[in-house]
């Protein structure tokens, strides 16, 4: 589709799944799920792990989702329960642990 190298789409196409309201039809499961995946996921250099409360609070919850916001690609902020996810869209990364 030509569309491999355009990290801008790339981070649209991700941005929509994550939003609820967009007519994907899945509501929030796909962005359920992913926040779900951040228990497992390793944090370097952070003082604490991510609360796993909060992330499962999250199942469903309200959540803003913006692009492009700050020199941030993909932010995810869940204002009810002060989470926020900012994803760095990262298209010739290698993948990583």
């Amino acid at each position: 589709m030509g569309v491999s190298t355009k990290e801008l789409l790339h981070s649209r196409v991700i941005a929509a799944f994550l939003s609820a309201n967009e007519p994907h039809g899945l509501g929030s499961t796909f962005r359920d799920e992913y926040v779900a995946s951040l228990m497992n996921c390793r944090q370097v250099g952070a003082a604490r792990p991510i609360n796993a409360t909060i992330l499962v609070n999250a199942v469903g919850a309200h959540a803003k989702v913006a692009r492009e916001l700050a020199g941030i690609d993909i932010l995810l902020d869940f204002p009810d329960l002060r989470l926020v996810v900012a994803i760095e869209n990262k298209i010739h990364a290698i993948d990583q642990p």
